[in-house]
């Protein structure tokens, strides 16, 4: 259940990053359309990166929290493109 969920969160986190402007999109204008050309122009480490995130909250002194990432939220960067 946990990883349907996480896959379907990381399928929405990659749309939103990437926009549609930046992928040569599969004939169709579905989602699911979308999705499948969207994760198919990722390479493997890219994906990896989507599917681990950290909990934005400062544990101690040495731990370094991105400057846009919420407080309490997780927090995944984006892809450089």
């Amino acid at each position: 259940m946990m990883f349907i969920m996480r896959a379907r969160l990381s399928i929405v986190i990659i749309l939103s990053l990437l926009g549609t402007s930046s992928l040569t999109l599969a004939k169709g204008d579905d989602a699911e359309t979308r999705a499948v050309a969207t994760v198919k122009a990722m390479t493997p480490d890219e994906k990896t990166v989507l599917t681990h995130g950290i909990f934005a909250i400062p544990f101690g002194p040495s731990v370094k929290i991105p400057d846009d990432a919420v407080p309490g939220a997780g927090y995944v960067p984006g892809l450089p493109r």
